[in-house]
C-alpha cells in the first residue's frame, strides 16, 4: 500500500502540473503504478486545498477536495475490480 501511494506521489510530482485535478497525469500515474507493482489493493485519497476567500477559492477547493478523489477512484476502479481485497478510503 505505501509503495502504491509513494509511487502515485513521486509519479505526479514529476509532471509539469503536479496536479491532482489532471485526471489525464492521475490515470497515467496510477495505471503506471499497477503495471509496475502488479496491482493495486487500496486506494488512500487526501487532498485539500482550501485557501483564501471567495468563490474563487470554494471552486478551487471543490475541484481539489471532490473532484480529486473522483478522478483518483475512476482512474483505479479497472485496477481494485482485479483484486479480492480492493478498498478505497477517503
Amino acid at each position: 500500500m505505501c509503495k502504491v501511494v509513494g509511487y502515485v506521489h513521486r509519479h505526479l510530482a514529476q509532471r509539469p502540473s503536479g496536479d491532482v485535478t489532471d485526471t489525464t497525469a492521475v490515470r497515467a500515474a496510477v495505471d503506471r503504478a499497477a503495471e509496475e507493482l502488479g496491482g493495486i489493493d487500496i486506494v488512500i485519497v487526501n487532498a485539500s486545498a482550501m485557501t483564501g476567500k471567495g468563490r474563487e477559492a470554494w471552486e478551487n477547493s471543490f475541484n481539489v477536495d471532490l473532484m480529486s478523489l473522483v478522478g483518483f477512484i475512476e482512474a483505479a476502479t479497472p485496477h481494485l475490480e482485479k483484486s479480492s481485497a480492493a478498498s478505497v478510503v477517503t
